[in-house]
C-alpha cells in the first residue's frame, strides 16, 4: 500500500482577512448615511464622503468602485433608502467585493433588516466591515457580534422614539402644537416662535372653499372648479382632489382651534400610524391661534356638509330642509326622464324608496325655485323697515356720491332682489310639504309663508300664453326645415320638449 500524503489546499484569502495580501485587488465600496440635518459636522455626508474616498484609494490592495449615500433618511427601514438598495443590488450583481461603513448604526438600526441584508450579501461572498465596532461579517465571530450590536442599535432607536413621543405628548397636554406649514393652506410659520401667521393670499382660497360649501357645492365640484381656475393646491399641484376639500372643510384649525393627538404611531420601526379611537388622550385647544373662518361659520358648514360624520354630497338649495309633513321624511332631488322628457323634481325619499305610503306630492325643480323666490320676497316685504335703516346708516357715512347711493337704495324694488343659495340657507330654516299640496316655509325670524303647489310641468309653470308661444315657434321653425336640435338651441328649451311636441302635434 502506497504511503498516504496529505497536502493542505491553499485558498485565496477571504475578503475579510485584511492582514493578508490578496491575489487581486478587492473592489471596495463605502456606504454613508445621515438621518437629519442637525448632526455634527464630523458625521455629515461631506465629511464621510471625503474620508472614505481617501481611505479606500490610499490602500494599494483595494479598488475604489463608488460611494453610496442616503441623506436625511432614517435607518429604521430600508424601503426609502435608495442609495442603500442600489448598493445591495450592485453587490449581488458582482460589482462589489467589500463594503465599508463607519458604524453599525449608519448601516441599519433595525436588527431584522441588518441581519437579513448581511446574510444575503454573505451568501454572494460580499463582506461588510464596520469600522467603529471592528466587525467583519465574514469572520466566524462576526454574526454573533453583529446580532448583539444590532440589538443595541435598535434599542437605542426605540429609546429615542419613546423620548420624542413623550415630548410631543407633553406638548399636546400643555396645549402647544404646530402644523406642516409648507402643506397647510392659509398659514405661514412665524419667524420668532413658529406661531401661526395668516397668509392672506391663501386665506382667500380657504374662504372661497367654505363659501362654496355654504352654497351646497359638493367637494368634487369644488375641487373641479379650483382646478379649472388654475388655483394651486396646498402641495402646489395643478389638480385638486375631493379628499383635500373634505380635509379643509373639516379642519378645526381654520376657526382658530386645534384637536391634538388625532393619530398616533403604532410601531417606531415602520412608522405606521392609526386614528386615535380612545387609546390615548386627546386635547382640544380653543382660540389657540388667529382664525381664517369665523367659528360660527365653521360650525354652520359642518352642519350643512358633514352631518353625523358623513361627507358633503348635497348641492341644491333646501337640501335637508324640505321635509314631508305626513311621514317626516326628507325630500330629495330626483331626475324624471324618458325618451320625450327630462325633468328634475323634489320627491319624498321614503315614499320613493317604498318605505312610506304618504300622500304628499312631488314638486318640479323649476316650481321649487319660484316658490323659494316668492317666499323670500314676502319675507323682504315684511321687513321693509330694513331698507329705512340702511338709508339712515348710509346717510351718516361720508361718501363721495352719498346722494347717488341713497337714490339707488331707494329705487330697489322687492322683485329686483336676487336671493342666492347662501341667503336661502340662512333665511329659510325649514320647509314642510303638506298633504293639501302646500309648502310651508319657516323663516329665521320665526315667521312662516304658505305657498300653494301648482303641480304643472316646468314649461307650464310660466303661463299658458308663453306655452302657446313656444308651440307656435316650434311649429314655424319645423315647417322651415330647421333641425330639432337647432330649434331647441334657438328657443333655449330641452330638445325632448321639442321632440315631444312635434311627435304629438305636427306629425
Amino acid at each position: 500500500m502506497p504511503k498516504r500524503k496529505v497536502t493542505q489546499v491553499e485558498f485565496a484569502p477571504r475578503l475579510g482577512d485584511f492582514g493578508r495580501a490578496p491575489t487581486a485587488k478587492l473592489r471596495v465600496a463605502a456606504y454613508a448615511r445621515v438621518s437629519t440635518e442637525k448632526e455634527e459636522q464630523e458625521h455629515s455626508l461631506e465629511a464621510q464622503t471625503d474620508y472614505f474616498e481617501t481611505y479606500i484609494k490610499e490602500n494599494p490592495r483595494w479598488e475604489f468602485v463608488g460611494l453610496y449615500v442616503d441623506d436625511g433618511i432614517s435607518g429604521l427601514s430600508y424601503h426609502n433608502r435608495d442609495g442603500f438598495n442600489r448598493m445591495v443590488a450592485d453587490a449581488i450583481d458582482g460589482k462589489i467585493d467589500l463594503i465599508i461603513t463607519k458604524s453599525l448604526s449608519r448601516f441599519a438600526r433595525n436588527t431584522v433588516d441588518a441581519l437579513m441584508t448581511i446574510r444575503k450579501l454573505k451568501a454572494e461572498g460580499v463582506g461588510v466591515f464596520f469600522q467603529k465596532e471592528d466587525i467583519n461579517t465574514l469572520d466566524s465571530k462576526g454574526e454573533f457580534m453583529l446580532t448583539l450590536m444590532s440589538s443595541f442599535a435598535e434599542e437605542e432607536s426605540r429609546s429615542i422614539s419613546d423620548n420624542v413621543t413623550w415630548g410631543k405628548r407633553k406638548q399636546f397636554a400643555d396645549g402647544f402644537y404646530t402644523v406642516p406649514f409648507a402643506q397647510f393652506l392659509g398659514y405661514d410659520r412665524g419667524a420668532e416662535k413658529g406661531e401661526f401667521v395668516i397668509n392672506e393670499e391663501e386665506a382667500r382660497i380657504v374662504r372661497f372653499i367654505y363659501m362654496l360649501a355654504f352654497e351646497y357645492y359638493a367637494p368634487s365640484h369644488i375641487a373641479q372648479l379650483l382646478t379649472d381656475m388654475h388655483i394651486p393646491s396646498p402641495g402646489n399641484k395643478d389638480t385638486w382632489y375631493n379628499k383635500t376639500i373634505i380635509s379643509i372643510l373639516g379642519n378645526e384649525k381654520y376657526k382658530g382651534d386645534a384637536r391634538l393627538q388625532k393619530k398616533f404611531t403604532v410601531d417606531f420601526r415602520t412608522k405606521k400610524r392609526k386614528v386615535n379611537e380612545g387609546e390615548l388622550p386627546q386635547y382640544y385647544v380653543t382660540g389657540g391661534h388667529e382664525s381664517i373662518i369665523a367659528p360660527e361659520t365653521w360650525d354652520a358648514v359642518q352642519k350643512i356638509s358633514l352631518p353625523e360624520g358623513q361627507r358633503l354630497t348635497r348641492r341644491y338649495p333646501m337640501s335637508g330642509k324640505l321635509v314631508c309633513g305626513e311621514c317626516g321624511g326628507r325630500y330629495g332631488m330626483i331626475l324624471w326622464h324618458s325618451t320625450t322628457y327630462r325633468n328634475y323634481v323634489w320627491e319624498c325619499l321614503p315614499k320613493k324608496q317604498g318605505k312610506s305610503k304618504c300622500h304628499c306630492t312631488h314638486i318640479y325643480a323649476e316650481e321649487m325655485k319660484s316658490a323659494i323666490a316668492i317666499a323670500l320676497q314676502r319675507l323682504y316685504e315684511k321687513h321693509r323697515k330694513i331698507k329705512g335703516l340702511c338709508t339712515e346708516l348710509l346717510s351718516s357715512v361720508p361718501l363721495n356720491d352719498r346722494e347717488g347711493a341713497l337714490t339707488a337704495l331707494a329705487d330697489i324694488k322687492p322683485q329686483n332682489i336676487v336671493f342666492d343659495n347662501s341667503a336661502v340657507n340662512v333665511l329659510i330654516t325649514k320647509a314642510v310639504v303638506t298633504t293639501d299640496a302646500h309648502i310651508v316655509f319657516y323663516f329665521v325670524d320665526g315667521s312662516t309663508y304658505k305657498y300653494r303647489i301648482c303641480g304643472n310641468t316646468p314649461l307650464g309653470q310660466t303661463n299658458m300664453n308663453i306655452r302657446k308661444e313656444y308651440h307656435q315657434r316650434i311649429a314655424e321653425l319645423y315647417a322651415q326645415g330647421v333641425p330639432q336640435s337647432k330649434i331647441a338651441e334657438t328657443l333655449g328649451i330641452p330638445i325632448n320638449t321639442v321632440r315631444s311636441y312635434i311627435k304629438r302635434s305636427l306629425k
